[in-house]
């Protein structure tokens, strides 16, 4: 993740998530470099990504994802 807090992730798999703000950058990112990639596989793998990113922040913004302060999340006994 670019700007970011790093992944934590646990035994549930659980992820720190951002606000929906930072997914709509980071889709509008991936758009961005759409433009200035010549390779057509990695330029439909951007846009899935986007695509990703934007259903992320749509989910957070309708209340189907809660967003968890990173001192809050469950520690894994099998953290690294």
């Amino acid at each position: 993740m670019r700007g970011g807090a790093e992944p934590a992730i646990g035994a549930g798999c659980s992820i720190l998530m951002q606000n929906s703000e930072y997914y709509r950058r980071e889709a509008a990112h991936a758009r961005r470099l759409c433009a200035v990639v010549h390779q057509t596989d990695l330029i439909e793998l951007l846009k899935r990504l986007a695509e990703d990113y934007d259903d992320i922040a749509e989910d957070l913004e309708a209340g189907l994802i809660e967003i968890r302060h990173a001192g809050r999340l469950p520690q894994s006994r099998h953290h690294r």
